[in-house]
């Protein structure tokens, strides 16, 4: 299966689960596109060896992603705190 096809398949259904994820659409709009850039540049797809369903590991893919945005999310807000940035306008920025 090609991006486009894995795109026009599935995007609907992983734009709701890095949606929930995340809070928000437009950020889970980035993650998909992160995501979709990554299975790209790696050729993910072409070595995919369907030992589960594609969308299993689709979806597996979006959660890494969606939590590690959240991650990095989270670091960078601690940072801004122990900077002495007050923690809403922390929030604001990350």
């Amino acid at each position: 299966m090609t991006l486009t096809e894995v795109f026009e398949t599935y995007h609907g259904r992983l734009l709701l689960v890095a949606t929930s994820i995340l809070g928000n659409k437009d950020e889970a709009e980035d993650c998909l596109q992160d995501l979709y850039l990554k299975l790209h540049r790696t050729d993910a797809l072409r070595r995919f060896e369907q030992r589960a369903q594609l969308y299993t590991w689709l979806y597996r893919c979006v959660l890494n992603q969606a939590n590690d945005r959240c991650a990095r999310r989270h670091r960078r807000m601690r940072i801004l705190i122990s900077r002495g940035v007050p923690e809403p306008v922390a929030a604001r920025m990350v």
